[in-house]
């Protein structure tokens, strides 16, 4: 939160400070988002710091384990839509074929 209470977004950032890219503010955000302090009085601070940045590693390798946990979601989401469509395209064919036998069926019943 910032000083008065109100949570900064890249948004707000920008449209205060208007320079630089959108992408700017929402990593300076990141960036002190994902920073680790240790606020212990009664550690030393070489250990608050080591500890922070096992916190920190930690943090990092989930977020990256989560990041291909849903790329590989994605991929076997659009293999899925890629099946179904093939399905699709198979059914219909199908139809087409009976649509025609049927067509030329009812031709040959109305020619006797």
């Amino acid at each position: 939160m910032g000083p008065l209470g109100v949570t900064p977004t890249a948004n707000k950032l920008y449209s205060l400070v208007r320079k630089g890219s959108m992408g700017t503010p929402a990593e300076v955000l990141l960036r002190a988002r994902t920073r680790v302090t240790i606020e212990h009085p009664d550690l030393p601070d070489a250990l608050k710091h080591v500890a922070a940045e096992a916190v920190q590693t930690i943090w990092q390798a989930a977020s990256v384990a989560e990041a291909e946990r849903e790329a590989a979601q994605a991929v076997a989401a659009r293999e899925d839509v890629a099946a179904t469509t093939a399905q699709l395209a198979e059914v219909r064919q199908l139809l087409a074929e009976n649509q025609a036998a049927l067509t030329a069926e009812r031709q040959a019943h109305a020619a006797t």
